[in-house]
């Protein structure tokens, strides 16, 4: 049998910089100690929109809110189906978040993104809002629209 298929949202927030905001993965989980785009996976039933607003305290704040695309990926033991958004930060986007310890989050420049620890999806979520500066290397993941 194919492996359960996962839904979740994850958010290209960007600085007027050009400025990406990342989260730290904890360690003891899937893919422990990776970065990745904010975002989370969505309850059952649950929207897309209403579950980024869930999962990502950063979007407070945010303007121009539009969705990117969506990707999927297939990881040993499930499915991944990835709607995409953007955001651009707000100007106190500096600030830490108070739920987030601070060595959790990093805003990366397109220059660093080629050298921080990111896993396939998020590589591929941040080819849709730019595809010239990610390297995305191949493999099992698929843009499915932008």
């Amino acid at each position: 049998a194919p492996p359960p298929e996962r839904r979740a949202v994850a958010l290209v927030l960007r600085r007027p910089d050009g400025r990406v905001l990342l989260v730290r993965r904890a360690g003891e989980r899937f893919l422990g100690e990776m970065w990745e785009l904010p975002g989370g996976f969505l309850d059952e039933g649950e929207s897309p929109r209403r579950g980024l607003v869930r999962t990502v305290p950063q979007l407070a704040g945010a303007r121009r809110l539009r969705r990117l695309g969506a990707v999927r990926h297939v990881y040993s033991h499930f499915r991944l189906a990835l709607e995409v958004f953007a955001a651009d930060a707000p100007e106190t986007a500096d600030a830490p978040v108070a739920d987030i310890d601070a060595d959790r989050l990093r805003w990366a420049s397109p220059e660093e993104l080629a050298d921080i620890p990111l896993s396939k999806a998020p590589r591929l979520a941040l080819a849709l809002a730019s595809p010239q500066s990610v390297n995305v290397p191949d493999s099992g993941a698929t843009i499915l629209s932008r």
